[in-house]
């Protein structure tokens, strides 16, 4: 009775379930991940988007007034917890 020969085995590049997970370190064929999506598809490249100096100006400070608006919401909101604390907690 001898062993059945088996069929070879063919990658038809097809994901089933992607396995990675994040966080974790991925260190076996380093450079071939980056090439695929999470669906095993070739990334395409796309053509980067050129910018005039009056756009990337209004980008700059769209990004600056977000940070500053989150920065006074955070400053009030400690304004009044001591304001809160300094009259009603602590008297």
């Amino acid at each position: 009775m001898g062993r059945k020969k088996r069929d070879e085995w063919v990658d038809d590049g097809r994901v089933i379930a992607n396995m990675d997970v994040d966080g974790m370190p991925y260190t076996f064929r380093r450079g071939a991940r980056r090439n695929y999506d999470a669906f095993g598809k070739k990334k395409v490249k796309s053509d980067p988007i050129e910018l005039n100096k009056k756009e990337k100006r209004s980008i700059a400070w769209g990004t600056a007034s977000a940070y500053l608006l989150v920065l006074v919401v955070f400053v009030a909101g400690f304004g009044l917890f001591m304001l809160f604390a300094s009259k009603v907690w602590l008297k």
